[in-house]
């Protein structure tokens, strides 16, 4: 060789400086490397420390407790540091205000162990290290050391087989199938490359070692030299060379003797076939790395060939493919440390190229001599010229942690990865224009290669449990995962663009990888620890691929089909080196570019995308924008802000200035939007439900209808689909799914008033923030499951209201004249307004309610005192404030997606999975996933606005247990049903009624409401399913009605007597009740109504609440006047007298539970509990106006089906089964009257139908008979009634802004009226009418046009029969002699005339003023009418009016009149009552 050149071994020159640089150049050899050998120790920098294998790592790994050195020798001889303060496990040293702060000081992560409650308690699917650290459970017993201190591999421990796909090593490490038999020690101990019989094909005429994936050529078979590292190529004992078989063979080629005694080979380029015998063409190119870059088979041989911008030049034993020189000198462009460098393969000197900062990707445009790189330190994407000059930022806003860049070349766009919101943009080379390729169902993105010669992107996520590769065409769809088993911590990627196949580092593995670009023929490159010891980015030129790596601080080198060949650390950078890309024009090949004209006629974006006939493209738009139907323009998403005002909800479009009403309310307050649905949901305090609806009103529907007071703010979770509110009255902060289903409680110690609301689901962040308004206002966040809860603003706080935050730049503003970031408690003044109530940001302008300007303003985000200015005004009162727009809800992973829990799925920080499981108030989780109905007792309290549940315990009074029910009605009393885990309560609202609800608070629906007024008290028979009642007015009623709301009978009626208690026991089947009435007592009955015993009345005042304990049937009440709380036996005898004197001013309710009674006081307003004669024990006070307590617990509600006479088929029953004490039973009838079996019910035979304000009802002649004709129907203010005994009907009339005709069928039972004359009608006062049954006609008065008309039963042939009346008000017909009589307000007279109108006549005139109801005794040919005001009485005449009568004088307010046999009923407005 020339002097200038080293010859090798083989006879080979090299030129003189490749000797001893550290990379071996003499190939060919039987020992590769001639040029490397007795080479003097490389020199390592004076901040480095030199391994024995003469490699350099940092001073500071030396004796830091993790080896480095691929022999350990950075931990020999080491003596490790006594610490001041605190320890790493790894024996370095850190300080306590390292502690726990968050970020890593420890190399082993022990400073951050055991940290919060997340790392104390690890979840279902992960392990908890003895470190405290938590890892998947996966990864337990995986044999690899994830903990760091071994404890997820315990000794002994025996390995579980490893799955299908895989291959179990001897060491019982689990490989994939693919590396077993490829040359390479994937598992350590060499198992994997035993016997292996199935490795891939040798070449053809070599043969395959028997226990190596060794090939050998056939000629070195039985040659005398052994050549398998076992020597099974030569004779062994039992095994002797021999060609015997080769005379029977008959080889179409050759034979050769064996140690199996012969075997057939054929020439170079051929194989043997499948028989062992003939000669068929061998194809060259299926064997991995046969050529650099193309090949192409030949009959018998095959030919390599080099794409476009390579030259071929025989290297050696193979072609190799040259990068065109006249292109420039290959070099290494790479981020380390605060540059970016070049480098130029072959040595360690570094050019910086841009002095960039804090670098950590980077790519380049060789054609525009461009530089691209991502800055995670100040969240910045940038670019240089190649000289370092020009540097400009292109991308500055809403970045977050940006890991990578990577250059389309030929679309001329730039991609960034950002790794903690899990997403990937694109945007142009200035970044006017950028928008999202991959936003959902990334994790945590970290490399990034583009194939833009086909479309195509490619990525790695390496979040921990679905680590992947993924591949996408480059406008992000058809995203499809290549590699998603044997994956760790996958980091870096790149492309060979000749070959059509992606090479990636894993960190957690130590290995470079390569698999086509389906995915498909996955090849080990390089893998161990020893070679690869902290891999980050790989790139690839010519036929090697270089790495950086953070231990060996350098870029190390490998052939691109068999790492090992060539490996070398070619480049020593000295700091940690991090994105690494081959910098040469051959790495950008040139295609057309679709988009080069006009941009291919996109108005923002043009992107390249894969087609099947080649390279496509896909117009995208900016954000905030989509694309119009032609799927090129874009047109922007319209700009709304909505904003309420207690009533309204209006909308602004922003582009148009164009202001309207979207909904209507009677008292609105908080409120936020759900982009994917276009959902509007906001709450209403008058009505205490939460609604949804699109933005114009329409579509709708309540999410839930309790539970709440003052939902002063909503926030949507819009990424895993939940519902989080503020209660200012109730002092809580809830969420549920966004459904409404399955509430829970998320904080409500030490929340006062919380006012304003804000979430931020995104990757990296799932962060909830609040704004209290209590004695000390203040900031606070958690995480959105409720978990790190902190005060992040504590001074400078009056009156904080709403907030909301800016996601691009990650901060949260608050109308208190201040900012902050999501970090720190730093503010800065933005602008002072005079009463700032709520806010919201779009684009660079925040907008925000002024309730003393009655104004929504807006100015420049980041400098407030600039452009103020009034979009709205003229808003009384106005409060939320909302952009409904996408850039408000940005993308994030759904970690709750497939419903992992059996409630709620709350977004977290808990990892790796970033999500908890929460549960409904009254239930807890069983495991980490499963929601189950707690076994706690507790107690439920009712106040005049709502039902809520307290803890038994005086000291658990920090939260309540159970949602609570609000918007209650002058609620008076509560009970429960545990076996149907009901909440029922009686209300004295308008209209009363008596409701009923889960524990949860929902589903809450209305079980009595007809025909009810001034409910008392309720009782609840859980063995039977029945509701007992105590209802006053005139008289007072003892009801029951059966759960299924089918059937109710008044058991008890009274009229001297006021109870005001009732209490049921099932067991011994008896009704007790407390009365205040004329004479205090306590009074008991069988729960039919008979057998009314007075157990009690001496020293009772005002009895006031009564309860059963059913462990021993004693009978407590309580005495609100006399300040007592009194027992007795169940028969009355044993009274006692439990509490008594000034110190219990005003028990109230009172419930007993074991050896406890518990009461409420209205005055002390608080709820208490004595177990003896000692003071007693306040549980909860400050509440207002408490009414009632009932213990919530299963136990105290025994029950026996067994002996219950009711419990089998309704006892045989049609309608109400009653139990009595003597186990019998007696059925009773809510409608009809008992048969003679004494248990069907037969209809009545004769009836009273009348109407009140909201119902129709009816009821027996018999006085003594309380139950109903038929179920009663509610209808709108029916006032008139009137009966069609042929069709049985009852038909009616309505009073409201207009009048109504309809009627309901008696031949059966009815649930709806049917509405026959809906127009026609404009009585203000109402239509009477009556009957005409022979005639089959209607006839009714109208004083609105004075008129009496007539109209058919099926509302048609409609007619004024007599007009020009003054004010006619009621009506009788008399079709036998052709007669209408009526009564006129106007001319205070009663009339009559033929029912065709003649003939009209007036036949009473004197001494009436207000006549009402007219009815005809046909019996005695009598009339009969009611005058109201002010003779108030009940008259009658001959059918002429002659012989005038007073009947009944002295009424209060008569209305309606009807005869039946000899009684005569009649109506009292006043009263409230039907009379005879």
């Amino acid at each position: 060789c020339p002097s200038d050149q080293f010859e090798c071994e083989n006879g080979a020159c090299i030129d003189l400086s490749w000797v001893c640089d550290g990379v071996t150049d003499c190939l060919g050899e039987t020992v590769p490397g001639s040029d490397e050998e007795d080479c003097p120790a490389a020199s390592c920098r004076s901040s480095e420390f030199q391994c024995s294998d003469g490699s350099c790592i940092l001073s500071e790994f030396r004796c830091d407790g993790d080896p480095d050195c691929s022999d350990g020798g950075d931990e020999q001889a080491c003596r490790y540091p006594t610490c001041d303060e605190l320890k790493c496990k790894n024996g370095a040293c850190f300080t306590s205000a390292q502690r726990c702060d968050g970020n890593v000081d420890c190399r082993d992560e022990s400073d951050e162990f055991n940290c919060s409650e997340s790392s104390t308690q690890c979840s279902s699917n992960e392990f908890q290290c003895d470190n405290g650290k938590c890892i998947p459970q996966s990864f337990y017993c995986d044999v690899w050391n994830n903990c760091g201190d071994g404890s997820d591999e315990p000794d002994g421990v025996l390995y579980p087989s490893c799955p299908g796909n895989t291959f179990t090593c001897d060491n019982s490490v689990c490989v994939n199938q693919e590396w077993v038999c490829d040359g390479t020690d994937n598992c350590g101990d060499g198992s994997d490359e035993e016997n292996c019989d199935y490795a891939i094909p040798c070449l053809n005429n070599q043969w395959r070692c028997t226990n190596s994936s060794r090939c050998i050529n056939v000629v070195q078979i039985c040659d005398g030299k052994i050549d398998c590292e076992d020597g099974t190529d030569e004779s062994q004992t039992g095994s002797v060379c021999s060609s015997t078989k080769c005379g029977i063979l008959s080889c179409d080629g050759y034979c050769r003797a064996t140690p199996q005694g012969g075997t057939c080979y054929c020439d170079d380029g051929y194989q043997v076939g499948d028989d062992g015998i003939s000669c068929k063409d061998f194809d060259e190119c299926t064997v991995f790395g046969q050529c650099e870059q193309k090949c192409e088979n030949t009959v018998g041989s095959f030919k390599c060939g080099c794409a476009d911008g390579y030259i071929p030049e025989q290297s050696h034993d193979h072609l190799h493919c040259k990068a065109t020189p006249t292109a420039g000198a290959p070099r290494l462009l790479f981020s380390a440390g605060p540059n970016i460098y070049f480098n130029d393969f072959l040595n360690d000197k570094l050019d910086i190229a841009v002095e960039a900062g804090s670098p950590i990707g980077v790519d380049y445009h060789y054609e525009l001599g461009k530089i691209f790189w991502s800055d995670a330190i100040l969240q910045k994407v940038m670019s240089a010229n190649t000289d370092g000059n020009n540097q400009k930022v292109i991308l500055d806003k809403a970045i977050s942690d940006p890991e990578q860049v990577a250059v389309d070349w030929i679309g001329n766009n730039l991609y960034v990865v950002e790794t903690k919101v899990g997403r990937i943009d694109i945007c142009n080379f200035d970044g006017s224009h950028r928008t999202g390729v991959v936003t959902n169902g990334l994790r945590n993105p970290r490399g990034l290669a583009l194939d833009p010669t086909k479309g195509y992107m490619f990525f790695t996520d390496w979040y921990t449990t679905t680590a992947r590769l993924d591949r996408a065409y480059m406008d992000g769809s058809e995203l499809y995962t290549i590699v998603d088993t044997s994956v760790g911590y996958p980091s870096g990627i790149t492309v060979d663009f000749t070959n059509s196949r992606v090479y990636w580092v894993d960190t957690k593995f130590d290995y470079v990888e390569t698999v086509d670009y389906n995915g498909k023929n996955r090849r080990t490159i390089l893998s161990g620890s020893h070679l690869l010891p902290w891999p980050y980015d790989v790139t690839l030129f010519e036929e090697h691929v270089y790495i950086s790596d953070a231990t060996k601080l350098g870029i190390l080198r490998g052939n691109k089909f068999n790492g090992s060949i060539d490996y070398a650390l070619v480049t020593k950078t000295g700091v940690i080196p991090n994105g690494l890309i081959a910098y040469h024009p051959s790495r950008q090949p040139k295609v057309d570019n679709p988009c080069a004209v006009q941009n291919g006629g996109c108005a923002h974006l043009c992107v390249l995308s894969h087609v099947l006939d080649g390279l496509g493209y896909s117009c995208l738009c900016d954000l905030g924008y989509v694309l119009n139907m032609d799927r090129k323009s874009c047109k922007r998403e319209p700009r709304i802000i909505t904003v309420s005002n207690r009533y309204y909800l209006y909308q602004l479009n922003l582009d148009t200035n164009a202001r309207k009403t979207a909904l209507y309310s009677r008292n609105l307050l908080g409120n936020d939007f759900d982009w994917a649905t276009r959902k509007i949901y906001y709450a209403d305090t008058y009505y205490g439900n939460l609604y949804k609806a699109f933005l114009n009103g329409t579509m709708r529907e309540i999410v839930f209808s309790s539970g709440t007071s003052i939902t002063e703010n909503i926030a949507v979770d819009w990424v895993a689909r939940n519902l989080y509110w503020c209660d200012y009255d109730l002092g809580t902060i809830e969420v549920a799914r966004i459904d409404g289903t399955h509430r829970a409680i998320l904080h409500a110690m030490n929340v006062t008033n919380p006012r304003g609301l804000a979430l931020d689901p995104r990757d990296g962040y799932h962060y909830l923030f609040w704004t209290d308004w209590g004695q000390n206002p203040r900031i606070e966040r958690c995480d959105m499951d409720g978990n790190h809860r902190k005060s992040i603003i504590t001074d400078r706080l009056f009156w904080p209201n709403g907030l909301t935050i800016d996601y691009p730049n990650t901060m949260v503003y608050l109308p208190t004249r201040s900012w902050t970031s999501y970090t720190d408690a730093d503010m800065t003044d933005k602008t002072e307004q005079k009463h700032p109530h709520s806010l919201t940001i779009l684009e660079d302008y925040l907008y925000w309610t002024d309730r003393e300007t009655y104004s929504v303003s807006r100015c420049n985000k980041w400098d407030g005192s600039k452009n103020q200015t009034k979009v709205m005004t003229g808003l009384y009162y106005p409060t939320d404030l909302h952009a409904f727009h996408p850039v408000r809800q940005p993308a994030g992973t759904n970690y709750c997606e497939g419903n992992p829990c059996s409630h709620i799925c709350l977004l977290g920080n808990f990892r790796p999975r970033y999500y908890t499981c929460a549960c409904p108030v009254g239930s807890s989780l069983t495991d980490t996933h499963t929601c189950t109905p707690n076994q706690d007792d507790f107690i439920l309290v009712s106040t005049p606005g709502r039902i809520f549940g307290i803890a038994l315990d005086p000291e658990d009074q920090e939260s309540d247990k159970m949602i609570p029910v609000t918007n209650i009605v002058n609620g008076m009393d509560v009970e429960h049903d545990d076996s149907q885990g009901w909440v029922y309560w009686g209300g004295d609202g308008i209209p009363p009624k008596i409701s009923r609800c889960n524990m949860d608070g929902s589903y809450i629906e209305n079980i009595i409401t007809t025909s009810v007024n001034n409910i008392q008290h309720i009782a609840l028979d859980y063995s039977g399913g029945r509701i007992f009642w105590a209802e006053q007015n005139s008289e007072t009623y003892l009801e029951v009605g059966t759960y299924n709301r089918r059937y109710r009978l008044i058991l008890i009626k009274i009229v001297d007597d006021m109870p005001v208690a009732i209490a049921i026991n099932p067991l011994k089947r008896l009704l007790y009740w407390a009365d205040y009435g004329q004479v205090p007592k306590i009074e008991s009955a069988y729960m039919d109504g008979t057998n009314r015993t007075i157990l009690a009345t001496s020293g009772l005042t005002q009895p006031r609440s009564i309860v059963i304990d059913y462990s021993t049937h004693d009978v407590y009440w309580c005495d609100e006047q006399s300040s007592t709380i009194e027992k007795m036996s169940w028969d009355g005898s044993n009274r006692v007298t439990i509490r008594s004197g000034r110190n219990y001013p005003s028990p109230r309710g009172v419930a007993v539970y074991q050896d406890y009674i518990y009461w409420v006081d209205p005055t002390w307003k608080s709820v208490r509990n004595p177990s003896n004669q000692d003071d007693p024990e306040k549980l909860r006070d400050g509440l207002e106006n408490p009414q009632d307590v009932a213990i919530y617990d299963q136990s105290i509600q025994p029950d026996d089906p067994s002996n219950n006479p009711c419990a089998n088929n309704n006892g045989g029953c049609s309608q109400l089964c009653i139990a009595l004490p003597d186990n019998s039973r007696v059925c009773k009838c809510a409608f009809g009257k008992i048969g003679n079996d004494g248990t069907s019910c037969n209809d009545a035979e004769d009836y009273v139908v009348f109407t009140t304000t909201r119902d129709i009802s009816g009821f027996h002649v018999d006085p003594d008979d309380h139950s109903l004709i038929f179920p009663t129907v509610t209808a709108s203010y029916p006032i008139a009634v009137a009966h069609d005994l042929q069709d049985n009907r009852a038909y009616f009339a309505t009073v409201s802004s207009y009048s109504r005709i309809g009627y309901i069928d008696l031949n059966s039972n009815p649930s709806y009226p049917k509405y026959v004359v809906t127009s026609g009608l404009r009585g203000p006062e109402g239509t009477c009418l009556d009957f005409d049954w022979v005639h089959r006609k209607l006839y009714y008065t109208d004083n609105s046009l004075k008129i009496i008309g007539s109209v058919s039963p099926d509302g048609s042939n409609m007619t004024t029969v007599v007009s020009g009346l003054n004010l006619p008000r009621g009506i009788a017909v008399d079709p036998c002699r052709g007669y209408i009589y009526w009564t006129d307000w106007g001319t205070h007279t009663i009339e009559r005339s033929t029912l065709v109108g003649n003939g009209r006549t007036v036949i009473v005139s004197e001494d009436l003023l207000w006549p009402n109801g007219v009815t005809i005794d046909f019996d005695e040919d009598k009339l009969y009418w009611v005058d109201a005001e002010p003779k108030e009485r009940v008259e009658r005449s001959n059918m002429d009016g002659t012989e005038r009568e007073l009947i009944i004088p002295s009424l209060d307010h008569p209305f309606a009149i009807a005869i039946l046999d000899q009684f005569v009923y009649w109506t009292d407005w006043s009263t409230r009552g039907v009379y005879r």
